[in-house]
C-alpha cells in the first residue's frame, strides 16, 4: 500500500503482509485503555494500533509481538519515526513462545489477527501468515492473551462477524469472559461485518452489547465513526 499519514505519525506498511485499513483504525481508537501499566499488542504488523494506543496514552509502556521478521522492521521503524518511541518496543517472536516467558505481565492485550479460517489462499505466505490462522489459530490466539494478562485484565480484539461466534467458544474455553461486543456495521441497514470484542479474565456478570455505523446511508462517514477516529484521521 505505502505510507498512511494520521495526525501525530506515519506507518508504511509496505513489508507487511497484513495492509493498513478499517480494522486496525477502529480498533486502536476503541479499545478500553488501563489507567498505567504494560500493553501488548499481538500480530502488530505496521505497529498502526501499538502507536494509536500510545497515542491515546503516551504513559503506557507497549510492545509489540510480530512472527514476521520483515514486519517486524518495518513497525520498528515507523515507531522509531514517531512521536512515541520511548514508550513503543517491537519485538519479533512467536506469541506462542512469548506468552510462555512473560505470563501475567499485561494490563491489556489487543490483536487484529489473522481470520480467514476457511478461505482460498494466495501464493503470498506472507500474506497468508497475516490472514489466515495457519501461524495462530483462534485456540492458541485465546490461550496466548489468557495467559498474558494480568490479573483482572483485558484482551480485546477485531474480527469479521462471521467468525467471532467460534472465536468466542475458544475464549471461554481458554477463560476469557466477554465484557464488551460491538457490533460493526457498514451502514446501518446492513448486516454486521465486524465484531469487536473485550475479553476479562475475571467473570463480570452480563455483557454490554452495543453498535457502530461506519458511513451513512449516503455513503458520508457516520458521525459516530468520526467522533471515535478524530484525534487520528487527518479529514476528521
Amino acid at each position: 500500500m505505502g505510507v498512511f499519514r494520521f495526525k501525530q505519525f506515519a506507518v508504511d506498511d509496505t513489508g507487511c503482509g497484513m495492509k493498513t485499513g478499517t480494522d486496525a483504525v477502529l480498533l486502536g481508537a476503541w479499545a478500553p485503555l488501563p489507567h498505567s501499566g504494560r500493553v501488548l499488542d499481538i500480530g502488530c504488523g505496521s505497529g498502526i494500533i501499538s502507536l494509536m494506543l500510545a497515542q491515546r496514552h503516551p504513559s503506557l509502556h507497549i510492545t509489540g509481538v510480530e512472527i514476521d521478521a520483515e514486519a517486524a522492521a518495518q513497525a520498528q521503524t515507523n515507531v522509531l519515526q514517531s512521536p512515541f518511541a520511548s514508550g513503543v518496543q517491537v519485538v519479533h517472536a512467536d506469541v506462542r513462545t512469548f506468552a510462555g516467558e512473560h505470563p501475567g505481565q499485561y494490563h491489556l492485550v489487543v490483536s487484529n489477527p489473522p481470520f480467514f479460517q476457511e478461505s482460498l489462499k494466495s501464493n503470498d505466505k506472507k500474506l497468508n501468515d497475516a490472514r489466515h490462522d495457519t501461524s495462530l489459530n483462534f485456540t492458541e490466539l485465546a490461550q496466548s492473551a489468557r495467559k498474558l494478562l494480568a490479573p483482572h485484565g483485558q484482551f480485546c480484539l477485531i474480527l469479521p462477524a462471521e467468525s467471532f461466534p467460534v472465536f468466542n467458544e475458544r475464549a471461554l474455553l481458554a477463560g476469557l469472559y466477554a465484557e464488551i461486543l460491538v457490533a460493526v456495521h457498514h451502514k446501518s441497514e446492513s448486516a454486521a461485518v465486524r465484531m469487536m470484542a473485550c475479553y476479562r479474565t475475571d467473570h463480570t456478570g452480563k455483557t454490554r452489547e452495543t453498535s457502530i455505523n461506519i458511513r451513512r446511508s449516503d455513503n458520508s462517514w457516520s458521525e459516530e465513526y468520526l467522533d471515535l477516529t478524530r484525534d487520528f484521521y487527518l479529514f476528521a
